[in-house]
């Protein structure tokens, strides 16, 4: 759902009010009071106007007043004056006042009264000829006139009260219709015979009956049974049915309109809360006329019933074609607009208000003074149907907004504008031009000094950094918007702007920080009586103290929590907190408590089909029997569990509802494995190992589709282009209906909503699975990447492995971690450490190989405890085999290679007798190889990038420019710009340049004749590089350049390519993995020779697998990167060995590797591990 509203965009009426007042206005008629009606005479010269006391004007078309008088009042009573009426022909004007009726002529002359009604009379028409008038009065009666005042005829017939009555086109016949007991419409002659009934089917009759334009058909409507109107021919047969609700729609109505257009084919109904709704008299819905931000007050048809009418309470009147476009706005009243019809000849509006004014109106005009407004709500109308492809015209409709807001200096809407694109182009993760908006948007509302835009402004900018995991930036901008929001006294926005960064501390566990905001939230909720933030700063409270153990703090906020989210109605809300809740007792040791909150939400998940919740509550139940020792039942639990989870994983693309639902799903498989492997140690021969195995494949085929989310890779090579759409299209719909089930349950809701939400639900996941099911058949490659199958053992062992390998595959737990060794015919599996004392033995070991001044020997006695853990257990099944390393965590950045082989007395490398390949998972090689064999091989031999140029110091950039001052600077608001940083940062990486690269390029490239080469160098070393189509041709590509393996944040590794180009101009040189995943190769070998990782507090192994799979994914097979940035010489003395191997020896790149490896390791100027350990082959070794 769009996150904002029309009428959100409406805040600053003021200022809309002054650019616009008077522009289309011809003409200003004052009344003492407020202003009932409003009409034209039949010629359009004259105007008549109705007051609320009594007061009827008529006036010429310059403004002035014609004619004035009173209607009479009874005093006794409070004045009840009804609209006046002109005749058909301009002559006369009709009038009532309880119990009488008036005419007088066009000068204000009384020529006559219609006395006689026992009760007040209700209405008053004249005929088509204006010879005639009908009047209907209380006591059950309707009565024909003559304009002299002569009684010609009674209709009597009704049980109760007679509504209104009116004359068909020709006058020949009347209608009258009566609510209450009676129930019916009547169809009269002019004399008094009942020509034919027509029977309500509810309980109150109907409110109003007409005649079409033809006279042919009778339209009777009732408002109180929510907009049943009935189309019937003259006979009294039912034709047609017509609601002004849709389903499920149930708010009582106040003002109901219906009118017939003039050819009679198509009828118009609008509810009084803002809907109209036009269909054609067959019961078709042509179109609705969504926009008004109130109570619609009239509707009419212009002459030729190509344009529609609207006026409302929104002080407003619009103008609209007959298939529900937005034409024109009509603004300058100042209270709601009473009434509004065309002018004769359709060019002009007349309007009538509650602020004492009638007003004239040139519709051309006012077409093109509100052309920008109009362009502006149908953006957001667009936006709101959060379709892909609606967002796609909101866009095009806020860019023709914005350039008129512009032209019309109308800063403030250019402001508002702005904000709107960059909300869309959030949506659609186009997070660059989402932020270029809202930073062009800032300084325009600072400008005119529109605090709630900035603020507004700054809220979207926040969530954006949320969204981009820049977390500390988030907040820095959220604090901005809180300064401002204080100044508002919006104590509302406040509230949910400090909860949102409580949710921040929580989620970078800075506990005392969220704390400290949601205790803020909690006493500021609680002085303006917000319930829902309340509830929102409990929850977050008793999150705290759930993370830190405090379990009767945590209850108190729960219990709370829960008390106001009963009282709210909010049942997604009770359902999370009784999972919480269940958790606490369980943890106070009050286990039938426990139980009975597990149970009460877990069938809340279920009846409101909350599947992702229902995933935390039966990980909760699995822990809570695991705990009690059901591990049967603690295992049934952790499958289904991990079975939701999968199931939505790919349905899921909204961030916040990703944040909230999958933060920690890790913690489902790694409780799972734990579980399989606690009972293989009770049953070793049940095969939990094997499936523990398959679990650890599911959980890095899970890693991985979670990384490519959050680096935003909008996959789009390997895949068709309309199922791409399809599915995208189907995953934004299911998005949005698990929006509209948060928000539906988060209420009161009836089981008609829950089953029609269900319904559509159900079809959507019908047809992502058709669509799902069309992938896997013809983009194979695509699916095996978003629709993971991972392998279990015995497709492992015949799918990936051969006689001479084996299979080491990691798996790193908070309290555990296990390994398996498989080989073709076999697999053992082995319990080691948790991942806290393996992760400090490769800090320790990587530490001391980058030291300058280490030894061989200290390398040695650094590693042994990590080949005593990682080697030492599988060591007798090793023999000379080749190792295919699946790592996990830390050991992806381990160099397995310079593990010291088990027992031996002196240093020796375990790449002594053991090629050593990594991969990301097991599952990863058949996807490989069905890629291989359908792909043409290149021709060429290799495409090389190295030495670009990263910054304004570098040389070659003084050199080449005469001036220094022309060099511009780095856009600080670039996203790439700011990713680089942030990944620089984390990896403690300085871009210096890498003059050595250049000589390594130079080198590799005399080893081939020239024409089977590709350079780019120095500025040429850019992004450019990647989009030359000549690149597919070439065998093997090599990337001498700054990789970023990011082990705080995965997702912002990458390569940096020049950042500068030969003018000076900064520009993005940073490929990301979203870029990654989008190239097209046809190459055999990526080199990644200058790689670095920076380890922090946290290592996450996604930086290698994801840059490792987003190169496979382009088309390579394998990789060869490095884990820190060698030594230059070092590097160049590995590079030219490794390719000498491959190119005058005919080895494999795995191969080569190992050979120039061992050699490097033999030459006692190169022998430490720094020179050659870091380089490591991931992928196929075949």
């Amino acid at each position: 759902m769009w996150d904002f509203s029309v009428a959100r965009a409406a805040q600053d009426q003021t200022l809309r009010e002054k650019a616009f007042k008077n522009k289309a206005q011809l003409l200003e008629l004052a009344e003492d009071k407020k202003v009932k009606k409003a009409e034209f005479s039949p010629d359009g010269r004259q105007i008549l106007t109705t007051g609320w006391d009594g007061t009827a004007r008529l006036w010429d078309a310059q403004g002035n007043i014609l004619t004035e008088f009173q209607i009479p009042q009874d005093n006794s009573r409070r004045p009840s004056v009804k609209k006046l009426k002109l005749s058909p022909d301009g002559r006369y004007i009709l009038g009532i006042s309880r119990k009488t009726a008036y005419l007088w002529d066009n000068t204000g002359n009384l020529l006559t009264k219609f006395e006689g009604h026992k009760r007040d009379v209700k209405s008053a028409e004249f005929s088509p000829d204006s010879s005639r008038i009908l009047t209907v009065n209380s006591d059950k009666s309707a009565r024909l006139w003559d304009i002299k005042g002569n009684l010609l005829t009674v209709f009597q017939g009704h049980d109760i009260t007679v509504r209104s009555a009116v004359f068909s086109p020709d006058g020949r016949q009347v209608l009258t219709n009566s609510s209450g007991s009676d129930k019916t419409a009547r169809l009269w002659d002019t004399k008094g015979n009942l020509l034919a009934v027509y029977k309500a089917n509810n309980k109150v009759g109907f409110d109003d009956a007409k005649f079409s334009p033809n006279g042919r058909h009778i339209l009777t409507s009732n408002s109180r049974y929510y907009g049943n109107t009935r189309l019937w021919d003259k006979k009294g047969n039912l034709l047609q049915q017509f609601t002004g609700m849709k389903d499920g729609e149930t708010r009582s109505i106040r003002e109901y309109i219906v009118e017939f257009s003039p050819n009679g084919n198509q009828i118009i109904i609008a509810i009084g809360f803002g809907r109209v709704r036009l269909w054609d008299i067959k019961g078709n819905l042509l179109a609705e006329l969504l926009g008004h931000d109130s109570s619609v007050n009239t509707v009419v048809f212009s002459p030729d019933g190509r344009q529609i009418l609207t006026s409302s309470s929104d002080k407003t009147v619009r103008l609209w074609d007959t298939k529900g476009n937005l034409l024109g706005i009509f603004r300058g009243h100042e209270e709601r607009v009473s009434s509004a019809v065309f002018s004769p000849d359709g060019k002009k509006i007349l309007s009538s208000s509650w602020d004492r004014t009638a007003r004239v109106w040139d519709i051309e005009t006012g077409i093109k003074t509100s052309a920008a407004e109009v362009a502006f709500i149908k953006g957001n109308q667009l936006a709101t149907q959060d379709t892909i492809e609606s967002k796609k015209q909101a866009l095009q409709s806020f860019e023709q907004a914005l350039k008129l807001y512009r032209t019309n200096k109308n800063n403030t809407q250019a402001a508002l504008t702005l904000l709107s694109i960059g909300k869309i182009h959030a949506s659609l993760g186009q997070f660059q031009s989402a932020l270029d908006s809202y930073n062009l948007a800032l300084p325009l509302s600072k400008q005119v000094g529109a605090e709630a835009e900035q603020a507004d402004i700054l809220k979207s900018l926040g969530q954006l950094y949320r969204d981009l995991a820049d977390m500390e930036t988030a907040v820095a901008v959220y604090n901005q918007a809180l300064s401002l929001l204080y100044q508002l006294n919006d104590q509302e926005a406040v509230t949910a702007i400090l909860n949102n960064i409580g949710d921040i501390h929580a989620a970078t566990e800075k506990r005392e920080n969220a704390l400290k905001s949601y205790n803020q939230a909690l006493l500021i909720s609680r002085s303006t009586s917000n319930l829902a933030a309340e509830a929102n700063a409990l929850t977050g409270i008793g999150n705290i103290y759930i993370a830190s153990q405090e379990w009767q703090s945590a209850l108190n906020a729960y219990k709370q929590a829960f008390f106001i989210s009963k009282y709210l109605k909010d049942k997604i809300k009770q359902t999370t907190i009784l999972n919480q809740l269940g958790r606490i007792y369980a943890a106070l040791g009050q286990n039938s408590i426990a139980i009975e909150n597990y149970n009460q939400a877990l069938s809340l998940s279920q009846q409101l089909g909350f599947q992702t919740e229902e995933a935390n509550i039966v990980y909760n139940q699995a822990i809570f029997n695991y705990q009690q020792n059901n591990f049967k039942v603690a295992q049934t639990k952790i499958k289904t569990a991990i079975n939701i989870i999968e199931s939505l994983r790919t349905q899921i693309t909204n961030q916040k509802l990703r944040l909230s639902y999958f933060a920690s799903t890790q913690d489902y498989y790694q409780f799972y494995i734990d579980l399989l492997m606690e009972m293989h140690q009770l049953y070793p021969n049940q095969g939990y190992d094997a499936e523990a195995l398959h679990i650890s494949e599911r959980a890095r085929a899970r890693n991985l589709l979670e990384l490519i989310t959050e680096s935003h890779a909008n996959i789009r090579t390997g895949v068709d282009t309309e199922l791409l759409q399809a599915e995208q299209d189907i995953k934004q719909q299911l998005d949005n209906n698990e929006k509209r089930r948060v928000k539906l349950f988060s209420g009161e809701y009836t089981a008609a909503q829950k089953e029609a939400l269900d319904t559509e639900t159900s079809k959507l996941l019908t047809q992502y699975r058709d669509i799902q099911t069309k992938i896997r058949n013809n983009s194979p490659r695509y699916a095996a990447i978003t629709e993971p199958q991972p392998l279990t053992l015995a497709h492992i062992q015949e799918q990936v492995l051969d006689e001479n390998s084996i299979i080491l595959e990691y798996y790193l737990g908070k309290d555990k971690s296990y390994l398996w060794a498989i080989s073709k015919t076999e697999m053992t599996s082995y319990e080691l450490p948790k991942n806290a004392e393996i992760e400090t033995l490769v800090k320790k070991f990587r530490g001391e190989i980058l030291k300058p001044y280490s030894t061989k020997k200290r390398v040695y006695q650094v590693a042994a405890p990590l080949t005593k853990i990682l080697i030492e257990p599988v060591a007798d099944k090793l023999s000379n085999k080749r190792l295919v390393i699946i790592g996990d965590g830390a050991l992806q950045y381990l160099p397995f290679a310079a593990l010291p082989i088990p027992e031996s007395e002196e240093y020796q490398p375990l790449i002594i007798n053991h090629e050593i390949i990594s991969l990301p998972s097991a599952s990863t090689i058949p996807l490989i190889r069905t890629e291989k064999k359908g792909r043409k091989p290149a021709t060429k031999s290799i495409a090389i990038l190295a030495d670009p140029v990263f910054t304004q110091q570098d040389e070659r950039l003084n050199n080449n420019l005469n001036n220094q001052n022309k060099l511009t600077k780095t856009n600080p608001d670039n996203l790439a710009n700011r990713a680089l940083q942030r990944s620089a940062f984390n990896t403690g990486i300085e871009f210096e340049r890498l003059p050595f690269t250049r000589k390594e390029a130079e080198t590799i490239l005399k080893l081939i004749p020239k024409n089977q080469s590709l350079q780019a160098l120095d500025f040429a070393a850019n992004i450019n590089f990647f989009t030359n189509p000549q690149l597919s041709q070439y065998q093997i590509v090599h990337l001498a350049t700054h990789g970023i393996l990011d082990s705080k944040q995965p997702e912002l590794s990458g390569l940096v390519l020049s950042l500068f180009n030969a003018k000076g101009e900064p520009e993005n040189g940073f490929l990301r993995l979203h870029d990654i995943f989008n190239l097209n190769l046809s190459a055999d070998l990526v080199v990644l020779s200058a790689c670095q990782t920076g380890l922090g507090q946290q290592i996450k192994g996604e930086g290698v697998v994801g840059l490792t799979t987003g190169f496979i994914y382009a088309g390579s097979p394998r990789v060869v990167m490095s884990l820190w940035n060698v030594d230059d010489q070092g590097t160049f003395v590995l590079m030219e060995k490794f390719y000498q191997k491959m190119f005058q020896e005919g080895l494999k790149p795995s191969t080569a590797l190992r050979q120039a490896q061992i050699e490097m390791f033999n030459d006692p100027n190169f022998s430490k591990p720094d020179y050659w350990a870091a380089f490591t082959v991931l992928g196929d070794w075949r």
